[in-house]
């Protein structure tokens, strides 16, 4: 999160969004000043926890709030700064794409243009978009790009969506504890494995099979899951054990993953 580019998402967005509760603070603050240090004192902080590498990525409100040309170019604003970190420190940060994901075509062109042009490793988005999982029709153009790039899409959790929020978390004593329960402490985990499932199941993969998705947080409940998964499917004969949901778990605990989240369940310390 970069001051500079919170500032410009309104208060009212986010907490229309579910990133922020109504009574609570967007913008500014200790947290949000640390995650916006993308120079010395966050690689400080690798050396402390024995980090090598970090992929510099949007985390939190962003373009996919906004519509038409603010969110384009938000977007494109975004990563040109995180474009600009990671020359500077090439051997400490890499880089995920921020997508405008209102516009898919453009969402899909700014994909191409940060992997080709700046180097980036992929893209991360943030949940669901308009209360849409990836599987819609209308984000097709983006997972076909990302595809043809042979670029992972990181599924990284967002708040679930309004209806959601007011049947599941509405209603406990004091707003912050609906709030956290939606969010970090459970609901967004359980939004990205249905997002998972969803393109599992929907086709989407079989439609994209050169898709390479990316999950974090010990794999957002899926696998303490995924014999209750396969069961029921009828698909406990396929060669692997996994059927379609083989697709997922290579990437994430097979053999040779591609990326590895534990935070916040383990310590890198």
């Amino acid at each position: 999160m970069l001051p500079e580019m919170t500032q410009r998402i309104p208060a009212s967005v986010a907490v229309e969004a579910g990133w922020v509760p109504s009574s609570g603070h967007w913008g500014p603050g200790p947290l949000n000043e640390a995650l916006g240090d993308i120079q010395e004192g966050r690689i400080d902080a690798m050396n402390q926890a024995g980090l090598t590498l970090q992929v510099l990525s949007v985390i939190g409100p962003g373009a996919e709030l906004l519509a038409g040309e603010e969110g384009i170019s938000f977007a494109r604003d975004y990563n040109d700064r995180l474009a600009i970190a990671v020359e500077k420190n090439p051997d400490r940060f890499a880089a995920f794409a921020h997508l405008p994901m209102k516009e898919p075509a453009a969402a899909a062109d700014e994909l191409e243009r940060c992997v080709k042009k700046l180097g980036f490793r992929g893209a991360s988005i943030n949940g669901t978009t308009d209360g849409l999982f990836l599987d819609d029709p209308r984000f097709a153009p983006i997972l076909a790009r990302a595809e043809a790039l042979g670029s992972p899409l990181y599924i990284h959790p967002g708040p679930p969506p309004r209806a959601v929020r007011d049947a599941y978390y509405s209603g406990l004593p004091g707003e912050i504890s609906s709030y956290l329960l939606s969010n970090a402490g459970f609901g967004w985990h359980s939004e990205t494995a249905i997002h998972i499932l969803r393109l599992v199941l929907s086709g989407t993969l079989d439609r994209n099979p050169g898709l390479k998705l990316i999950i974090g947080h010990l794999g957002e409940l899926l696998p303490m899951l995924l014999n209750a998964l396969i069961r029921p499917s009828g698909r406990e004969q396929k060669r692997d054990g996994c059927g379609p949901y083989r697709k997922l778990f290579w990437i994430r605990f097979g053999s040779r993953p591609v990326a590895s989240s534990t935070r916040p369940h383990f310590s890198p310390r």
